[in-house]
This record gives C-alpha cells, sequence and structure tokens, in this order.
C-alpha cells in the first residue's frame, strides 16, 4: 500500500496529464492513493479536482490550502495519507507505467523506517526560441554515476520514504523557503543527520513535462537564488556547499569575478549569442553559455535575498 503525494499551484492541464499517467500504472490501483494538496490555487484547479475526484480509478483525495508553497502542502498531504509509505512526485511529472509498482516493491525488500528510494526523471524534449533545458535531467545523470547518494540528493521530483521516520525525527518541509526550489534538499540534510539512507532505481521513471522558455528560465533562476540565500541562513554551516550551488556572496572575490563577466552591459549580447549558437546547432558552446546566464540570475536572487534578510 502506497501513498502519492503531489502538491499543485494553477498547473491544471499538466496536473491531469500527471493524475493520467498514474491510472496506467502496472499495479492494482487499489493498492495506490492519491492524495493532490492545491496551494492556494485559482478556481480551474479546484473544477479539474472534483471532475476526477468524481471517477478516479485510485483512491483519491484533494484538499485545499492557502498559499503556502510546496513545503507545508507537502506536510499537509502526507498527514492526509492513509499510508506510511510515501511517494513523492510534483504535479508536472508523467509517471511511466512501473513507477509506482518499484517504489512499493523496493520498500518491501528494504523496510527499514531510514531507507527512502529516489527515481529517475527525464525532461520532456523541447525547443523555444534557440533555448532548451536540461539542467534537471542532468543533476540525475549525475546521481546515477554515484556509488552511494547522499542528502544533497533528496529531491522531491520522484521519492519515496516512509511517513514514521518523518514522524520519529520530527522533521518536515520548511515553510521558510519563498520559491519551490532547495526546499526539498534543505529536508534532505535535516533528514540525513537523523540517519536517512538514500538509495536509486533507475527503472522507476517518469517525465518532467514542463516546457519553459528563456524568460521563465531566468525567473527560476532569480528564484534559485533568493531561496539558497533562506538555505544559508537556516544552514550557515553548510556554506561552501551552498556556495558549489551558486551562493555568490556579494564583495568576495568570485562574485567581483563574475560580475565582470556578465553584468548589465554584457548580458544582453551574451543572451543573443547563446540563442543563436543553440538555433545553429552548436549545443555545446550554447550550453555554456547557457549556464552561466543562468549563474548571472542567481545571483541576482541571492543579492535581493541578503538585502531582503538585511532589511
Amino acid at each position: 500500500m502506497i501513498s502519492v503525494v503531489i502538491p499543485t499551484y494553477n498547473n491544471e492541464k499538466t496536473l491531469l496529464k500527471c493524475l493520467q499517467a498514474l491510472a496506467r500504472q502496472d499495479i492494482s490501483l487499489d493498492l495506490m492513493e492519491v492524495v493532490v494538496v492545491a496551494d492556494g490555487c485559482r478556481e480551474q484547479t479546484a473544477e479539474v479536482l472534483s471532475s476526477w475526484a468524481d471517477s478516479s480509478p485510485f483512491p483519491f483525495v484533494w484538499k485545499q490550502q492557502s498559499n503556502q508553497g510546496p513545503g507545508p502542502a507537502r506536510n499537509n498531504g502526507i498527514r492526509t495519507a492513509a499510508h506510511d509509505l510515501i511517494l513523492i512526485i510534483n504535479d508536472d511529472l508523467i509517471a511511466e507505467p512501473q513507477l509506482v509498482g518499484r517504489h512499493a516493491q523496493w520498500h518491501r525488500l528494504h523496510p527499514a523506517p531510514e531507507c527512502a528510494l529516489l527515481g529517475y526523471v527525464q525532461e520532456l524534449p523541447q525547443e523555444t526560441d534557440g533555448f532548451s533545458v536540461v539542467r534537471l535531467e542532468h543533476a540525475f545523470e549525475s546521481a546515477c554515476q554515484k556509488s552511494a547518494l547522499s542528502w544533497d540528493n533528496f529531491w522531491t521530483t520522484n521519492i519515496s520514504l516512509k511517513r514514521g521516520f518523518l514522524e520519529s525525527t520530527g522533521e518536515w518541509f520548511s515553510s521558510s523557503f519563498p520559491h519551490p526550489v532547495h526546499e526539498d534538499v534543505e529536508l534532505g540534510y535535516r533528514l540525513g543527520r537523523k540517519g536517512l539512507t538514500l538509495h536509486m532505481d533507475e527503472q522507476a521513471r517518469g517525465l518532467h513535462d514542463h516546457p519553459m522558455d528563456y524568460a521563465q528560465f531566468a525567473r527560476r533562476a532569480y528564484q534559485s537564488g533568493l531561496c539558497l540565500t533562506e538555505f544559508f541562513r537556516l544552514h550557515p554551516e553548510l556554506r561552501a556547499f551552498l556556495e558549489g550551488k551558486g551562493l555568490v556572496l556579494p564583495n568576495t572575490s568570485r562574485g567581483l569575478i563574475a560580475a565582470t563577466l556578465i553584468n548589465n552591459w554584457t548580458i544582453g549580447t551574451i543572451e543573443k549569442t547563446a540563442k543563436a549558437l543553440r538555433r545553429s546547432g552548436r549545443v555545446a558552446p550554447s550550453d555554456f553559455l547557457f549556464s552561466r546566464l543562468f549563474g548571472y540570475h542567481q545571483r541576482r536572487g541571492v543579492a535581493a535575498g541578503l538585502r531582503r534578510g538585511a532589511s
């Protein structure tokens, strides 16, 4: 028996595709409960969820809450769930038919409370105005190369764990993060200190259906910077780790060098060059520049987060 917990925010079209994929799982659907928490969503989301509830092929619960972010929404869903085994996915994950069954089977073989399982996520192929998102899939590819996973691979786009472990440790998702970035890894850090062991099954696969244009990419990078500063505020002992994730503090040599290379004067030219390279098929140099652009917008978010914390 397994409960699938999904936070959602104004994404009803993709959420419906997510639910339809769960209805095609290769396990008995009576053994799978799905809990969706609408985090301050618009009326259309409630309509989709109400309609689904009327004819759901699996046990289905949905709840509404005021807009608090995905962390508190996951906490709400986990506490609502009927089963101890919890699979957390995002509302833009399109599960392959074996995904839920692979998670359930693995936990039957690994019943220890502290054991958790990370599935694999691929990006939906897409190309928009010379721009392609591959960062998430690259992260999962890197995780596959590890001999053992650690708390910093605690990614809630496709992960399962036991609710009893959360209850026994008293660790839940934080409500401190202003956007859905890094809040899952922050919980992973706290759970890691309480004995979490994280493993991976590459066959528990899903497709990340989240097409993104460059403006959305830049906004996501900015939000990442804001949330990195919150992570740093909660855990200053992790400064070196967070710097590796893009926490560039102002007035440091790294920050000054980065600002010299990409700034308000040069960013427009770099954006145009990156898109042109992508359109001409020169993927590697294009990805290199887009990575630097992500860093630029992330640094903007860090600076804003630090100002916000100081006010």
